[in-house]
């Protein structure tokens, strides 16, 4: 392990264990998807989980989202793999599916394992026109957008059973929600339409948001400037603008819209090359390739500002 990589585990083994010793009376839990790998399997604990009982037929259940109860620092296994299982997906060096994040992250409850399982599962699922759909909420890519959309009554809806949440953000901070009745509040369950439209049309985006982060990640872009649900409303516009259909396109023009900034395909140049590729009935996107090299940089439109989760 990298001397960066030892000191990222020990900060995040430090904070999660300040986090228990401040709460003694609260359990601490893993969150887990276990989709693209499982770490803690063959842990003397693996068979104390208890998955989300979620009710989506295209879910599998072996594939459904579990929580594991951890016991105490230096002499629980799984504390351990969390932690640098955790990191390892952040950075990069896992050894299992690239862009995995199998650790979901943390909860601090007073709530039995099956309660709190059922509490979350009861936000997983939600209505829509074309019939019901799932919120991965417990992918922390999600919950990056998730967390700055949630208006305070949704935070205390969807932590009414929890005291603090938190999960690794893609810069390897530590980012919480924190409950505001210590986790034993009230018992009603969730509803199907806790979120409104307009969030969840934004949460539709979450995935080729992530692909467009993805790739500058590979191309070592700093990613802590982007504001993700800013950057999911620019892809929403531009796929209206320009009728960007596929996934590649749409990822592109996300890609696109970090180097030049919202509006670079206004500028003069690039929309006249991106209107003369709809005319000759080619992708938009292709237009764009004569601009590679092109300096974005003193282009940049000012992004909006939006209330970020607390990072600690």
């Amino acid at each position: 392990m990298s001397d960066n990589l030892s000191v990222l585990v020990l900060h995040l083994r430090e904070q999660l264990l300040a986090a228990a010793v401040a709460a003694p009376h609260l359990e601490l839990y893993v969150l887990v998807d276990p989709t693209l790998g499982d770490t803690f399997r063959g842990l003397p604990t693996y068979d104390e989980r208890t998955s989300l009982p979620i009710r989506y037929r295209e879910l599998k259940a072996e594939h459904r989202p579990y929580l594991l109860r951890l016991g105490d620092f230096g002499r629980d296994e799984a504390i351990e793999r969390s932690v640098s299982a955790a990191i390892a997906e952040v950075v990069g060096v896992s050894q299992g599916a690239p862009h995995a994040r199998t650790v979901c992250g943390w909860l601090q409850s007073a709530m039995p394992n099956p309660v709190l399982a059922s509490h979350l599962a009861s936000h997983a699922v939600l209505s829509g026109s074309g019939g019901p759909r799932l919120l991965r909420f417990w992918d922390p890519r999600v919950m990056d957008m998730l967390a700055t959309l949630l208006t305070p009554g949704q935070r205390v809806r969807l932590l009414r059973r929890v005291e603090r949440m938190c999960w690794l953000g893609r810069d390897a901070r530590l980012r919480d929600l924190v409950g505001s009745d210590g986790g034993t509040g009230g018992s009603e369950g969730a509803s199907r339409d806790w979120l409104d439209t307009t969030q969840l049309k934004l949460l539709s985006e979450a995935a080729i948001v992530n692909r467009v982060l993805d790739v500058l990640k590979d191309t070592e872009h700093d990613l802590s400037t982007i504001d993700s649900c800013e950057l999911a409303r620019s892809i929403q516009r531009g796929s209206l603008r320009w009728d960007l259909r596929s996934e590649r396109d749409r990822v592109m023009y996300g890609v696109y819209c970090v180097l030049g900034g919202d509006g670079f395909d206004q500028r003069a140049e690039v929309a006249e090359a991106m209107q003369q590729a709809t005319r000759k009935g080619a992708s938009v996107m292709t237009a764009l390739e004569q601009f590679d090299g092109y300096d974005w940089r003193g282009n940049r439109s000012q992004s909006r500002p939006h209330a970020p989760a607390k990072t600690i």
